[in-house]
């Protein structure tokens, strides 16, 4: 099994999952939300190649807890996260 590190970060070190503004306010950080007007369709197609390939998602306490309260509903079987 192969371990791959997929991450949402910015130029200036800003590391924080793809959500919404207020996903995670913790210590006054007012920049959440920053991906959603950069993503592409490029950036599209390779993060359904990155969910394509994996086995399992290994994820952090703070993900998993916004994660398993979402994914859980959503049963479209064309979506590549759910499905996986």
């Amino acid at each position: 099994m192969r371990l791959t590190l997929t991450t949402f970060v910015t130029m200036d070190g800003v590391m924080q999952s793809p959500g919404a503004p207020e996903e995670d306010p913790r210590n006054g950080f007012d920049l959440g939300g920053w991906l959603p007007p950069h993503f592409d369709e490029a950036t599209g197609q390779y993060m359904n190649e990155v969910f394509d390939a994996a086995d399992a998602f290994l994820l952090g306490r703070f993900s998993y807890q916004a994660m398993a309260g979402f994914w859980p509903q959503v049963t479209d079987p064309a979506n590549r996260v759910a499905a996986a």
